[in-house]
């Protein structure tokens, strides 16, 4: 007999004969879609799966099935087991369910899973934004060893020359990491956030080994650094994929806290690189050479340790995050059927679910590998088609400015159609990728909105925090290292701080408070920049100039925190957009880790560097007025 569906039921969905029974609810008849979970109000979006049915004993009673009794025996049997298992499923890395809503629930053991997860998700960003960030620091490294001794010469016999190619490893760092960021956003639902987060580990710490090894060569060659300095942006790509997956662990009223938490701590890494980096290459504590910790340094640098300490740390943190780390129950790859046979011995039980649980994880980093790996070519693409492109925007500050406005829209571009090749071929992250279709994120005018303003407000971050050394260092002629930290440990700090305040106050509040900060310190900064470009000793503007970028800094991290909380107050109950949208945005403000630097360095180049400023102040002034209209006023239409 023909199952008919409403509005509500309690259903059971699988993707193929292979995969687990998932618990829905029906949301929509025709086409038929299902929400992911036990009841209305706390499903995930609507999606479409090849197979439905009724719950085994509703889909007897309404079908009427007399001669489906030994079926139904089975079907006790497996509900037997489950009933053993109830209390170690939230101990296994996929969650058996999930509802962060359900008060009774988050208190008895809710919350700990959740902040769990959310420590070691927070300390993996750490670490992976300390990698994707050290490439300005380790290009100073290079050319003082260069300087020194003439090491490191990657067979350049010009010094202008030498300079240009060593300075190509920051930008190919940046727009390869928030390439990877595009993947990302999509990879948390086929592959599982566990999944996405020690992958990227395991990508960090084989990229981290081998510069290292490279490095112990003097006579290193450069395109082994830009391959590594590419595969280093699976660093700034798990930013996407984190907070992404760590907003399905909360409940509503604590989203703007988890976010700021996981955002703010990870980018202190952003300060902290900028330290250790100096550290460990300039000051001569070894962590590996060729002879141990007696090898000599090159060039007076230890140039190689820096990654191998990244590369010791993120093999540590993979083995943790694999052991402590969960996957939401609708993400990655199902479990196979449980086929258990009576007797009910625990060891049986126990050594089933383990081969079953092996063989889903195994498909799970199967296609995350494969979606990093597309990320990676178009990575590889876009950076040689960056660095063929360099002789004919030299000395042309217009090209140079209009050549990285167009590389990233074609950066986004290829991986996403990389995406859609791995498609074509595996048909789990085809439906995957098109069940976050249906959700509809990219043709809200919300997503587009919530676009800029995290370009104004992460994307300064990211873009100013890869610029401020090289402005101390250009435009008053000080060692940005004791000062270059201090912008992003402030941003970073304050966005913690941003988390809770916007649980408190409202996300559109506090990013109205951020936008009108920014104009306010952007336009100081730039008058800061002109009186200085326009004294004979321009020290006496030093501290300002310190003082004011740090307020820019600090705004910034609020409204980190603050446009998230705006995302998951827009997006509602619907956990699945939520979980999108903050990944997207995140993805598009980090191409300002390339745009910025671009920007700056040519305005320092060509003396309209406080211009520069003045545009990014009229920016924030149209973001300041697009959140007044559409979030914050009295009767706005989104409030928020």
């Amino acid at each position: 007999m023909a199952q008919t569906f409403k509005y509500g039921d309690k259903v059971e969905v699988r993707d193929g004969p292979d995969e687990q029974w998932i618990d829905a609810i029906v949301l929509n008849v025709q086409p038929l879609k299902v929400g992911l979970g036990q009841a209305l109000g706390q499903v995930s979006s609507p999606f479409e799966f090849p197979q439905v049915r009724f719950p085994r004993k509703d889909a007897d009673i309404k079908d009427g099935g007399e001669d489906r009794k030994d079926e139904r025996q089975d079907d006790v049997k497996i509900s037997h087991t489950d009933v053993i298992l109830t209390q170690v499923q939230h101990e296994e890395a996929r969650l058996s369910h999930w509802n962060p809503e359900d008060q009774d629930e988050w208190n008895k053991e809710g919350k700990w899973i959740a902040y769990r997860n959310l420590f070691h998700s927070t300390t993996s960003l750490v670490l992976a934004f300390c990698v994707w960030n050290q490439w300005g620091a380790v290009q100073g490294t290079l050319l003082a060893a260069n300087n020194a001794t003439s090491a490191y010469s990657f067979g350049y016999d010009d010094t202008a020359a030498h300079a240009g190619a060593v300075k190509l490893l920051a930008p190919i760092a940046g727009i390869s990491g928030a390439t990877s960021r595009v993947v990302h956003t999509w990879a948390v639902n086929p592959c599982g956030g566990r999944t996405t987060t020690v992958g990227s580990l395991m990508c960090i710490a084989f990229s981290m080994f081998m510069a290292g090894f490279i490095l112990l060569n003097d006579n290193a060659n450069i395109w082994g650094l830009y391959l590594c300095a590419i595969m280093s942006g699976a660093g700034g790509g798990i930013f996407s994929s984190s907070v992404s997956n760590i907003s399905f662990f909360c409940p509503g009223h604590l989203q703007g806290t988890f976010l700021g938490l996981n955002g703010g701590i990870g980018n202190l890494g952003v300060a902290i690189t900028a330290r250790v980096v100096p550290f460990f290459g300039g000051l001569g504590l070894c962590v590996a050479g060729p002879q141990g910790c007696n090898a000599s340094p090159i060039g007076g640098k230890y140039a190689w340790n820096p990654f191998f300490f990244w590369g010791f740390l993120a093999t540590i943190n993979a083995v943790l995050c694999f052991r402590c780390m969960n996957n939401m129950p609708q993400h990655g790859v199902a479990p196979g059927k449980k086929n258990i046979k009576e007797p009910f011995t625990t060891w049986r039980i126990y050594v089933l679910d383990q081969v079953i649980a092996a063989q889903a994880a195994t498909k799970e980093f199967k296609y995350f590998f494969m979606m990093q790996a597309g990320g990676y070519l178009a990575s590889i693409l876009i950076s040689l088609l960056f660095i063929a492109s360099n002789p004919v925007v030299f000395g042309n500050a217009a090209l140079t400015i209009v050549r990285a406005f167009l590389l990233c829209p074609v950066a986004l571009g290829m991986a996403a159609y990389s995406l859609k090749f791995l498609g074509w071929f595996q048909p789990h992250i085809k439906e995957r990728m098109a069940l976050q279709m249906d959700t509809g994120i990219l043709k809200e005018g919300n997503t587009l909105l919530m676009c800029l303003f995290y370009i104004m407000t992460f994307g300064s971050f990211i873009g100013y925090a890869r610029s401020f050394a090289q402005l101390i260092a250009t435009l008053f002629g000080r060692d940005p290292v004791a000062f270059s930290w201090l912008g992003p440990f402030f941003g970073s700090i304050m966005r913690v701080a941003g988390g809770f305040l916007s649980d408190y106050l409202g996300g559109a509040a506090l990013t109205q408070i951020c936008a009108t900060i920014q104009v306010l310190s952007t336009l100081t900064v730039a008058i800061i920049i002109r009186v200085a470009q326009s004294s004979d000793d321009p020290s006496g503007q030093f501290g300002w100039f310190v003082f004011f970028f740090i307020v820019l800094f600090t705004a910034t991290g609020l409204g980190n925190a603050s446009t998230f909380k705006q995302m998951a107050t827009l997006c509602g109950d619907d956990i699945e957009k939520r979980g999108i949208l903050l990944g997207l945005t995140a993805a598009i403000a980090a191409y300002c880790a390339f745009i910025i630097p671009t920007l700056t360095s040519a305005g320092v180049q060509y003396g309209f560097v406080d211009v520069v400023f003045y545009a990014f102040a009229i920016y924030y002034g149209f973001c300041a007025f697009l959140n007044y209209f559409f979030y914050f006023r009295t009767d706005a239409p989104f409030p928020c």
